[in-house]
């Protein structure tokens, strides 16, 4: 997890470094903002996903196996993935959001614009885990 942690504190000083203090005066700033907060979430859900995903391959033969049987209800096996990664995507979240937003100035008007923020990146990050992980 350390590993991880470090990877998300790494590429986001590369990202907040890249889009340091955008101004948003016109367009292109404002184009700039939006973009950074897309790439937040797509980043944290392809560097979850490549942690994820192994893991989910190899027990994913096991699980076919007791489905055929009859044995699993097909929702629970992603389901469980996902809420095991809520840990992680909370904390990758609030370092990414926290170290990138305020170093490119997003959110960072006031004390209740942080929060928004998070919850909107972290719950979008939900999402799309689970929309990786669904069963076929």
């Amino acid at each position: 997890m350390v590993n991880l942690i470090t990877a998300y504190i790494l590429i986001d000083l590369l990202m907040g470094s890249l889009y340091f203090q955008i101004e948003y005066k016109d367009i292109f700033g404002m184009t700039s903002r939006t973009l950074y907060i897309y790439m937040q979430v797509i980043l944290i859900g392809i560097i979850s996903a490549n942690n994820v995903i192994p893991q989910v391959g190899t027990d994913r033969l096991v699980y076919f196996k007791a489905r055929r049987a009859g044995m699993y209800f097909p929702i629970p096996y992603p389901v469980s993935w996902a809420v095991s990664e809520i840990p992680y995507f909370f904390i990758s979240t609030l370092a990414f959001v926290g170290i990138g937003n305020g170093m490119a100035g997003i959110g960072t008007g006031s004390a209740s614009e942080f929060p928004n923020k998070l919850i909107f990146i972290f719950n979008s990050d939900l999402v799309y885990l689970i929309l990786l992980l669904r069963s076929d």
